[in-house]
């Protein structure tokens, strides 16, 4: 595990000592891995600068400690700072001042003769621990936090003076908390809220004098997210101000195991208007938090009066959604896709609605993001999964020429556990051939924790199934990363297909996936298609099939049924007339 390296804001580590030669190599040691040592030759130097420590080495050959004993440190350390022994160096002593170092309060005692290396470890050790131990004390629980905006607002109308809210949600947390262990994910949080503490103690001058006397608290409220308090003259240019200076410094990189990583998060704000209740503050941010969401990474989004409404509709919608399942109102449409030669159906991508009881069909744009958002798009995923591969067995059973059946999967789906056993699953309940079941996953998804991923689709792969990749193009793979995978299908995102008749950038872009795809011996699938042109298009680049409304928009089961009638007709009629001839 990297420790991040500390910044020129951060504390720094005190060594106090008379004989700086003798700690020389454990300085350039600990100087190397970030830390800031700073010499000093008394204890009212220590003093001093004790706001400014976060560990204090005390060497104990020091002569104010060899008259006045350790009890000298005791009285003027900061109760979460660290405070080492350093051995007088000699070693028939070392029991002794070992066991008035513990009395004192020191977490590590440095033998005489222990390697530099070894010492410069243990201290850096200390400091993270100390660290997650201070992060699991700030962590904040719902009434704690009522009662520090219940004093904020208190304060500040005493003072004549203005309350906002600062919400971080922390968007890549949730993603590292599956992939590292505890520690390394409490370090990272550890390290992006000393980072916003220090840059909030050191504003620039705009930010200072539009907040005058501010006072800031920042609080770890759970795992993902962080909340600012500020107390001063405040307007919503200033917040604004605030938030996208503190958005900057929390977007610059930190080291987790071992990589360099940006986090991925969303700012919320809020101005007390005097009136509402002070606990609201924090729902408030946090709901300007979820909108700024919709506008992308690190996007700002201050509160307004019509974000509670449309937090509110949002709130009854997931609500909704999550007995939707139970209460069978999801129901399954299916877009077929043809072969591009000849324009029969090879396969049926299965896609999922919603029919609310009150708002009737909800669009996929609506539900699906939130589905994902909530982890509901498990389930929904599961119950998607188990109704296609049985539709497609009933159609086979009624005299049908099998096709594949497509199914999405979510990313959150491709990383559960339990989703080969699912497969296996819902084939065996189904009856329904591996060989016609194609499962789709989205390029984006090929990028993260490409091991994982690799195995993960191997293990799908010897089930017998077919795995393609939605949306191509988007990601920029490149062809030496995709030979990784074993996957069978690309499909042309269709932002690309739409201009292949008229933009010569778009036609280029497919162009180059259509060779890239022959080249790794793959099939192409054209999304999107709407207009002879591209139809005509895929044709001269010898794409296998293709998927639009130019053939059919997604219908229910009872109209695949009667398409797939006509497709069999049309297929014989043709049969006999070649016959004929």
């Amino acid at each position: 595990m990297s420790i991040p390296r500390r910044t020129a804001a951060q504390p720094a580590i005190l060594l106090l000592t008379r004989r700086p030669e003798h700690w020389e190599a454990l300085r350039e040691l600990l100087a190397a891995a970030g830390s800031r040592v700073r010499l000093c030759a008394s204890l009212q130097a220590v003093g001093a600068a004790r706001r400014r420590r976060s560990a204090l080495l005390a060497d104990l050959a020091h002569p104010e400690l060899v008259a006045g004993g350790l009890g000298l440190l005791r009285a003027g350390q900061r109760p979460h700072a660290l405070l080492v022994a350093l051995s007088a160096g000699d070693g028939a002593r070392d029991a002794l001042d070992f066991e008035a170092a513990r009395q004192a309060g020191a977490c590590e005692f440095i033998a005489s003769g222990e390697p530099a290396e070894l010492s410069a470890r243990r201290i850096q050790a200390a400091l993270l621990r100390r660290s997650l131990e201070r992060a699991r004390e700030s962590t904040l629980d719902a009434g704690q936090l009522a009662h520090l905006l219940r004093t904020a607002c208190t304060r500040a109308r005493r003072a004549k003076s203005g309350v906002a809210v600062l919400c971080f949600d922390l968007e890549f947390a949730r993603q590292i908390a599956g992939g590292l262990s505890e520690a390394c994910a409490e370090e990272w949080m550890c390290a992006l809220g000393q980072r916003l503490r220090e840059s909030c103690r050191s504003a620039d001058q705009l930010a200072r004098s539009a907040l005058t006397r501010r006072v800031s608290d920042v609080q770890r409220t759970s795992r993902s997210e962080f909340l600012l308090v500020l107390r001063g003259p405040l307007d919503e240019s200033a917040l604004r101000s605030v938030a996208h200076r503190l958005s900057d410094v929390l977007r610059q990189p930190l080291c987790v195991a071992g990589e360099q990583v940006a986090a991925t998060f969303h700012v919320g704000a809020v101005l007390w208007d005097g009136r509402s209740e002070p606990a609201e503050l924090a729902e408030h941010a946090r709901a300007a938090a979820c909108w700024a969401r919709q506008r992308g990474p690190c996007a700002v989004q201050l509160y307004a009066t019509e974000l509670k409404t449309r937090t509110l509709e949002r709130l009854a919608l997931e609500s909704a959604l999550r007995g939707a399942v139970e209460r069978g109102e999801f129901l399954l449409h299916y877009q077929p896709r043809v072969a591009v030669d000849g324009l029969q159906t090879v396969a049926l991508e299965a896609l999922v609605r919603w029919r609310h009881p009150r708002l009737g069909l909800v669009p996929p744009a609506e539900f699906i993001p939130l589905a994902e958002e909530t982890g509901l798009i498990v389930p929904l995923g599961a119950w998607v999964l188990e109704q296609a591969c049985a539709q497609a067995r009933r159609w086979q059973d009624e005299g049908f020429e099998p096709v594949r059946m497509a199914v999405n999967v979510s990313p959150l789906q491709f990383h559960d556990t339990q989703l080969l056993a699912g497969v296996k699953r819902v084939l065996a309940t189904s009856g329904l051939d591996p060989r016609w079941l194609e499962l789709e996953l989205t390029e984006s998804m090929l990028m993260q924790d490409s091991e994982h991923v690799v195995e993960a689709l191997h293990s799908l792969k010897e089930l017998g199934v077919s795995i393609s990749i939605d949306d191509f193009g988007t990601g920029y793979s490149a062809l030496a990363y995709l030979r990784r995978f074993p996957i069978d299908a690309l499909k042309i995102d269709r932002s690309f297909l739409r201009g292949v008749t008229r933009d010569p950038d778009d036609a280029s872009i497919a162009t180059a996936i259509v060779l890239m795809a022959k080249c790794l011996r793959l099939r192409v699938v054209g999304e999107g298609v709407e207009t002879p042109g591209q139809l005509a298009f895929l044709r001269i680049m010898k794409c296998d099939e293709a998927q639009g409304y130019h053939f059919a928009r997604p219908l229910p089961a009872e109209e695949v049924t009667r398409f797939l009638v006509r497709g069999a007709e049309a297929g014989r009629d043709g049969a006999s007339s070649a016959a004929a001839a």
